[in-house]
């Protein structure tokens, strides 16, 4: 399964949080020309949360369309599941809530009749269910910590939901990479 409809909702965010970025870049104008920063160390590996070697990873896109973060989609083995985990990193905490709320309002427009709710993951977890416009059973944990934004998409075949139990163990494994990695 390839890239899924979630960066281009992530990347929208950030234009809706384009003039807190413009406001940073102007009080900071050395953030602009900082050397790239290699995020590989954020995404979680889903072999390590299920104890297994289930899903192959594709290989990493850092800074996924010119945005600062990471992206890997894992791909189950058997073909009827992916994982795909996008992490951008924003100026502050501020343009992370905002892409963190557009991107709600954009993933419930892509699974009609989905179900919305709080998940203690990170800050301002929530998670939503339901079934995508693809057909496919979806939940995607959407979360920020400090800076940073994290959407993880579940999918999988109709009829054939991701355990609570994974999406929350791997939504927390996530937030702390994401701690040890930016110190948020």
């Amino acid at each position: 399964m390839a890239r899924i409809r979630l960066l281009p909702m992530l990347i929208r965010t950030l234009a809706v949080s384009a003039g807190v970025v413009a406001a940073t870049l102007a009080v900071c104008p050395s953030a602009a020309t900082a050397a790239p920063v290699d995020y590989a160390s954020l995404p979680v590996d889903p072999n390590v949360v299920t104890d297994s070697t289930a899903y192959r990873a594709d290989p990493p896109v850092q800074d996924p369309d010119g945005k600062p973060g990471i992206e890997v989609v894992y791909n189950h083995r058997d073909g009827t599941r992916a994982i795909t985990d996008i992490i951008l990193v924003l100026p502050d905490e501020q343009a992370a809530t905002v892409a963190l709320d557009v991107s709600r309002g954009d993933v419930l427009a892509d699974i009609p009749g989905a179900s919305s709710r709080p998940i203690a993951v990170g800050q301002n977890g929530t998670l939503i269910t339901g079934r995508a416009t693809n057909g496919q059973d979806a939940s995607v944990l959407i979360f920020t910590q400090g800076p940073a934004v994290a959407a993880v998409r579940f999918n999988g075949a109709a009829g054939d939901p991701v355990p609570l139990d994974l999406v929350t163990d791997y939504g927390k494994q996530q937030d702390t990479n994401i701690l040890a990695a930016l110190g948020t």
